[in-house]
């Protein structure tokens, strides 16, 4: 299962942050690296691009799995773990999501980041806690691209979400308009029969 540590096209690479990740061991490294507001953008409730990322571009089903709702610390565990086994060509077991994991493990920083981190930390301590609203109207939104981004970041959810929303709609509109216009018909057959 070595393949799985293999570089995937650039056209498949996860983008973040202007960087092309392409293989585990990339993820690996931004997973360490990134903060956890960078964490959970990309990762939420009922989503995380990073495991779908590793379902359907690496393949790995189980690996997906196991990181589908973890924290940004139990992922890298995981991840390490992972990329260990393969490498030495060991296949872990198939509940590794089922495995304990101990978060309390200090996670090694460059020096440098450290000190933005500590930054941050005391930022948002200090900073009163914004709780977004799931449940916004469509009328919420200024632009049509804050919605869709709302929505998802896969084309195929938006393409759900517009036939859902929109084309009931439309159908509304135009037997509005159908109405309508057979009204002034008969409005206007009246005032000609009068005439």
């Amino acid at each position: 299962m070595k393949e799985y540590l293999n570089d995937v096209p650039l056209d498949k690479a996860f983008e973040f942050n202007g960087k092309k990740i392409t293989n585990l061991h990339g993820l690996l490294f931004e997973l360490r690296n990134m903060t956890e507001e960078e964490y959970s953008y990309h990762v939420g409730i009922n989503y995380n691009h990073f495991a779908d990322w590793i379902l359907h571009v690496i393949k790995n089903r189980r690996l997906s799995r196991a990181i589908r709702e973890k924290t940004r610390k139990e992922a890298v565990i995981i991840l390490e773990k992972e990329i260990e086994s393969l490498e030495s060509g060991e296949e872990l077991e198939e509940s590794i999501e089922e495995e304990e994991i101990e978060t309390n493990e200090e996670i090694e920083l460059p020096e440098e980041n450290i000190e933005e981190l500590e930054e941050k930390k005391e930022e948002t301590i200090n900073e009163p806690k914004k709780i977004e609203n799931p449940r916004k109207k469509i009328s919420d939104f200024n632009t049509t691209d804050e919605l869709l981004k709302h929505v998802s970041d896969t084309e195929e959810d938006i393409k759900v979400f517009l036939w859902k929303h929109f084309t009931w709609d439309l159908a509304k509109e135009f037997m509005a308009g159908m109405g309508m216009g057979i009204f002034i018909g008969f409005v206007l057959a009246k005032v000609f029969q009068l005439g």
